[in-house]
């Protein structure tokens, strides 16, 4: 009789800290490569529009690279997972384009809350599309990766919520940024807000990996 293989903590704790170092880089990229793009001398540049192209694509690619750090150990070939990453950022960019036109804007004007959640959903899921791809000839439980990653955003975005009506984190373009109601500059209070949102959808996300790992299709794919 086979033992069941014990839930990897250390390995989940080390996904949570990479989707969190991934998602305070995210920060600090959009900080400060921001006022640069918005410069005079960029302004309606065709440099401008391939940046922003770039910025609005690099947030999937920028943690998936810090997870890759965790998984390259874990998993042969696990570069995959950033190329995966992009495939699906991009195409859930160009799905929510999709939501602009008139037949759709008329449908969800009439349902705006619960299409929004379905919306929310159905994007989180095909944004796992290409990695659940790269993990489901591997793993035997590569499925559990589509809902974690739409459950895994609702989660950090709840914490963000959380904290807001907590006033733990209070962002105002009037009142400036607050900290349990003190000033801080605004990087701190981004930063804040990164860190819950990178643990949220990194515990969600951890657990799903961690798990799926635990049962591979071959050693070899270990």
């Amino acid at each position: 009789m086979a033992h069941p293989v014990p839930f990897d903590w250390k390995g989940w704790l080390g996904w949570v800290a990479a989707t969190m170092v991934g998602a305070e880089l995210v920060v600090f990229i959009i900080y400060f490569l921001f006022p640069h793009i918005v410069s005079d001398p960029l302004r309606g540049s065709l440099i401008q529009q391939l940046v922003w192209i770039g910025m609005i694509g690099m947030p999937g690619p920028t943690i998936a690279t810090v997870q890759w750090i965790w998984l390259r150990r874990r998993v042969r070939k696990a570069a995959w997972w950033i190329v995966a990453a992009v495939t699906g950022w991009y195409v859930v960019l160009g799905l929510s384009a999709l939501r602009g036109l008139p037949l759709i804007e008329r449908f969800t004007a009439k349902f705006e809350t619960t299409t929004d959640i379905i919306s929310f959903c159905l994007l989180g899921a095909a944004m796992s599309v290409p990695q659940w791809l790269l993990l489901r000839r591997r793993f035997f439980e590569a499925g559990y990766w589509i809902a974690a990653r739409p459950l895994g955003w609702l989660v950090g975005f709840g914490l963000i919520l959380l904290a807001r009506g907590l006033q733990v984190v209070q962002l105002d373009l009037l009142e400036g940024t607050q900290l349990f109601g003190w000033s801080v500059p605004d990087l701190v209070g981004w930063s804040v807000v990164a860190e819950l949102f990178g643990f949220g959808i990194g515990a969600v996300t951890g657990a799903a990996i961690v798990w799926i790992l635990r049962k591979p299709t071959s050693i070899l794919n270990a």
